[in-house]
C-alpha cells in the first residue's frame, strides 16, 4: 500500500473559499486538488504534507497549524484484496505563509466558495473535499473503475 497527503487551505473570511490548483502530473492530472504527495522513509504525514504544499505551490505550513481531518483509502480495479492500493491522510489550514505558485506540478490556483466546488475534480472527491475543508473527520474507502475516472463503490467508515 502506498501512503501520501493531501491538503486544503481555506480561507477564514465568510463564505469560507478553499484554493485549489491542477495537477500536471500522475492520478488526477489535468484537474483540481489541493497539494499533496507520497509520503517519503522516514517522514511523518505531517512532515511529508509540509514538504509537498511547498514543492507543490511555494507555501510554506507552520506543523501546528496543519490539522488532520482524516483519511481515505483507495482501490482500483485491478485490487482483489482488502488492503487499499492508496491510503491519503487528509490536512487542511487556516494558517500558512506565501502565495500559491504554479509549479512543474501544479497550476492555475483559484479560490472557490466550499458551496460551489468546481466540477473539473477526480470524482470521488465530492464524497470528501467539502468535509475535510469543514474540519469534519473523514474515515472513507473508494474504489475506482479501470481508467480511474468512475467510482464504483463507496463507503463511509465510522470511528
Amino acid at each position: 500500500m502506498k501512503e501520501c497527503t493531501l491538503w486544503y487551505g481555506v480561507n477564514s473570511r465568510k463564505p469560507s473559499r478553499v484554493c485549489l490548483g491542477i495537477k500536471t502530473q500522475k492520478i488526477g492530472a489535468g484537474l483540481r486538488n489541493g497539494p499533496g504527495g507520497m509520503i517519503e522513509k522516514g517522514e511523518t504525514p505531517v512532515e511529508t504534507c509540509i514538504r509537498e504544499v511547498r514543492e507543490e505551490i511555494e507555501l510554506f505550513l507552520d506543523p501546528k497549524d496543519v490539522k488532520p481531518v482524516g483519511q481515505v483509502d483507495f482501490f482500483f480495479a485491478d485490487n482483489l484484496t482488502d488492503e487499499p492500493n492508496l491510503r491519503v491522510y487528509l490536512f487542511r489550514s487556516w494558517v500558512w505563509t506565501g502565495k500559491a505558485t504554479n509549479t512543474a506540478e501544479m497550476v492555475d490556483f483559484r479560490w472557490f466558495p466550499l458551496k460551489a466546488l468546481p466540477e473539473d475534480m477526480m470524482a470521488g472527491d465530492s464524497l470528501f473535499v467539502l468535509q475535510a475543508c469543514k474540519g469534519e473527520e473523514v474515515r472513507l474507502k473508494i474504489w475506482y473503475s479501470g481508467d480511474k475516472k468512475e467510482v464504483t463503490k463507496w463507503e463511509y467508515r465510522i470511528g
